[in-house]
């Protein structure tokens, strides 16, 4: 007899005496030796029999099957604390919970019954339909970042993880998806990887630091020594006025030297942003004399020639303690890669109401590929 052959009180009937006929089978002597094959089998009820009378009893009672797996999703989602949404096999929305509500701005009385082109933007709603739809056919799992422009205005970063969900009888019924907001992640994440490049900066800055004063430092330094050498040594060697002139070389490689190690702090500071850009109008041409009066000494020492090209008319706006570091840097460069009895000429070109400043020496040259690195300060 089939089960839709049964009437409703037929097929109450029927449980009742199953149930009879199972009490009589639970207290039957040695029962723990029947198997569950055996009790089945005395049953005469398979287990699609007994699925087909289960979901007719369930039909002939006013249950809806389908009504009743909605409602179930919808009580599931509800409780997840994430933007949550379940759809049929056709991409209609069955329901959602707040957070979802939420995050696309819509009611679930504007969510349900409608598709993603419906709800979200257009630019991402046809790729995450095709997503959908890729999906139902493959019957799996998927999971993906994206960024998503959410209601209040803000993209935010997230991942979505969907999954089919299916009928009794095994066919897909739709899909179901939790989507997990990780902007501050992300955030945290760029904040992180912006904090290893600050701190690399740094790192950089402090060795650069370094070099530029064993550099830098070093030639006055020589010097100093050199005339400390030959009145300690030769003292009574060299009359007074010789002595007096070693002694007024020591004060100016003294006061070039203070004032050198000054510059590279205030750089320092420049470098760590701790130094504020302060501009004044000053002339350029004044400005490299300076220079070149500070430099001079290092210059003899190597029969190097420093000469003032710059038009004493040209004024610029700008820090006059990094003009002079910037002058003194590239003559000391000039000075280093001369030859002797060679010659470092600075020179100003006015163009576009900017001033371009240039050395030239007669030394080594620098490479093509090596211009670029002149002025960064993580390349020694």
């Amino acid at each position: 007899m089939n089960e839709n052959d049964y009437t409703k009180e037929e097929l109450i009937e029927e449980i009742y005496r199953l149930k009879s006929q199972l009490s009589e089978y639970e207290n039957r002597d040695g029962k723990s030796e029947e198997t569950g094959s055996d009790l089945m089998s005395g049953l005469d009820l398979n287990e699609e029999s007994f699925s087909d009378m289960f979901s007719s009893i369930l039909s002939f009672g006013g249950f809806d099957l389908q009504n009743i797996q909605v409602e179930f999703l919808n009580v599931m989602i509800g409780n997840i604390p994430n933007p949550s949404y379940c759809q049929n096999s056709e991409g209609v929305y069955l329901g959602a919970n707040s957070y979802f509500e939420e995050l696309v701005g819509k009611s679930i009385e504007e969510i349900k019954g409608k598709t993603v082109r419906d709800i979200i933007p257009k630019e991402i709603a046809e790729e995450e339909y095709r997503k959908d739809l890729e999906l139902i056919q493959n019957q799996n799992m998927m999971n993906y970042e994206m960024q998503f422009p959410a209601a209040n205005g803000e993209l935010r970063e997230i991942v979505i993880s969907k999954s089919v969900f299916k009928n009794f009888d095994g066919s897909v019924a739709g899909v179901i998806g939790v989507i997990n907001d990780i902007t501050e992640k992300k955030r945290a994440e760029l904040a992180l990887i912006e904090s290893e490049k600050k701190l690399r900066e740094a790192n950089a800055t402090k060795d650069k630091f370094f070099s530029i004063i064993s550099h830098d430092m070093k030639n006055p330094f020589t010097t100093l020594l050199g005339f400390t050498e030959m009145l300690t040594d030769d003292y009574d060697e060299f009359d007074d006025a010789e002595r007096k002139s070693f002694i007024e070389e020591m004060r100016n490689v003294s006061r070039y030297s203070y004032k050198l190690l000054e510059n590279l702090l205030k750089w320092a500071k420049l470098q760590m942003g701790k130094l504020e850009f302060k501009p004044v109008e000053l002339n350029l041409a004044a400005a490299a004399n300076e220079v070149i009066m500070n430099l001079n000494e290092d210059a003899k020492m190597k029969s190097v020639e420093l000469i003032n090209n710059i038009n004493e008319s040209i004024n610029v706006n700008s820090d006059l303690m990094m003009m002079n570091t910037i002058i003194q840097n590239l003559f000391s460069n000039a000075i280093k890669f001369s030859k002797e009895n060679g010659k470092a000429e600075i020179t100003a070109d006015v163009k576009n109401g900017f001033a371009e400043v240039a050395v030239k020496d007669n030394g080594i040259g620098i490479k093509e590929e090596d211009i670029s690195k002149l002025f960064r300060i993580d390349i020694h």
